[in-house]
């Protein structure tokens, strides 16, 4: 996760989020070294994380009402001030030298085939296609992965 003062970005979204329900002061905001962000996602050129662990030293409310979680209590807050297609799953503590881009220790990749390559024919199905596609086109778009 990047996040550039002139790009839209998921950072900032969270960022903004997590400062408008009260888990990141006036003084602190803007300024992540201050709060220690971090996150565990980094991506290569074409590739898209669908999930990261994120890690920041965040103002937990103490008590937010009697019987409740103070960490589900901060993950509602902040989900309310996040778009539906940004979610927080789950806030927890940490030790206090917590870093999620440090403590990462696995990364999955899926790949997206196309439909066709997973019955029977694909080898028969996946030679049509290449005959009419642009050969060299598509040698480097095999050979284009980056991570």
């Amino acid at each position: 996760m990047v996040s550039h003062p002139q790009l839209p970005s998921v950072q900032a979204v969270l960022e903004r989020g997590a400062h408008a329900a009260g888990l990141i002061s006036d003084e602190n905001y803007g300024s992540p070294a201050k709060y220690h962000w971090s996150n565990s996602s980094r991506t290569d050129r074409g590739v898209h994380a669908a999930g990261c662990v994120i890690s920041l030293k965040a103002e937990i409310p103490r008590d937010p009402a009697p019987g409740h979680d103070p960490y589900d209590a901060a993950r509602a807050a902040w989900n309310a001030h996040l778009p539906p297609a940004v979610r927080i799953l789950d806030v927890r503590p940490t030790a206090r030298n917590f870093c999620a881009r440090r403590e990462r220790d696995a990364v999955r990749y899926v790949y997206l085939l196309p439909a066709f390559l997973t019955d029977a024919d694909a080898g028969t199905r996946l030679a049509r296609w290449a005959a009419g596609a642009d050969a060299p086109a598509l040698r480097a778009l095999l050979a284009g992965g980056d991570g």
